[in-house]
C-alpha cells in the first residue's frame, strides 16, 4: 500500500503541470501551442526544486518509529562495485522480463501524446493531462492496495493482473485504433474540444490508456 501511495505522490508534479497548463489555456478551444506564459511558469516551479531539495534531511538524520536509524547503503562502497552490482542484477532473469512492460510504458506515453497534439485542442490537451494524473494516482493506490491482500497468494495476483492488462490493453488499444482510423478519414480536419459532439468517446480512451 506505501508503494501505491508514494507512486500516487510522484504524479502530484503531473497533476500542478497540468492545472496550470488548463488554468492558462482555458480558452483555446483550437489546434495549436499552448501560450508561451505556460512554459514560463513550468520552468519556474522546475528552478525551485533545487533549493527546496536542500531542505530534505539527510539519511544520517532519519530515524525510524522506532528509533532505529537506518544503515547508510553508500557507506564504503565504490562507485565500481555498485556498477558491478548493477550489472550483475540487470542480467538476472526476472529484469530481462521487465524489459517488455518498461519499453511498452514508455512507447504508451509517446503514442498517448501524438493522439492528443494530432485531433485534440489546446485546452483538451491540457485536460487530458489533468484527467489522466488523477487517474493514474488513484490507480497507483488501488493497485497498491490490491497487492498488499493477503486473501490470496503473489502468485495468484499476479497472474491476475497479467491477465486483466493484458486484455484491458488490448482492449483499448482497438478502440484507440478505431478512433484514429475515424478521424484520418474526416474532412475537414477534425479538432476535438470538449464542445465537441463525439469527445467523450476520443477523450475517455486516452483517460483508461493512461
Amino acid at each position: 500500500m506505501l508503494a501505491g501511495i508514494w507512486l500516487g505522490l510522484r504524479e502530484l508534479g503531473q497533476l500542478i503541470g497540468s492545472s496550470i497548463q488548463l488554468s492558462l489555456n482555458s480558452k483555446n478551444g483550437q489546434r495549436g501551442k499552448v501560450g508561451y506564459s505556460t512554459y514560463l511558469v513550468l520552468i519556474a516551479l522546475q528552478c525551485l526544486g533545487l533549493p527546496l531539495a536542500l531542505l530534505i534531511s539527510p539519511p544520517s538524520k532519519l530515524i525510524r518509529s522506532d528509533g532505529t536509524k537506518p544503515d547508510d547503503p553508500t557507506r564504503h562502497k565504490s562507485a565500481k562495485e555498485q556498477f558491478r552490482k548493477y550489472w550483475a542484477l540487470f542480467k538476472t532473469k526476472e529484469i530481462l522480463l521487465l524489459i517488455p512492460i518498461l519499453v511498452g510504458f514508455n512507447w504508451n506515453n509517446v503514442y498517448q501524446g501524438i493522439y492528443l497534439t494530432k485531433y485534440f485542442s489546446v485546452r483538451a490537451r491540457a485536460l487530458g493531462a489533468l484527467t489522466s494524473g488523477i487517474a493514474a494516482t488513484a490507480a497507483n493506490i488501488f493497485w497498491g492496495w490490491f497487492f498488499d491482500r493477503k486473501r490470496f497468494s503473489r502468485p495468484t495476483i499476479a497472474k491476475v493482473t497479467w491477465f486483466f492488462f493484458a486484455i484491458a490493453m488490448f482492449g483499448l488499444f482497438g478502440w484507440q485504433v478505431a478512433n484514429e482510423n475515424l478521424y484520418s478519414k474526416a474532412k475537414p480536419k477534425v479538432t476535438l474540444d470538449w464542445a465537441t459532439p463525439g469527445f467523450g468517446r476520443a477523450f475517455a480512451v486516452n483517460v483508461l490508456f493512461r
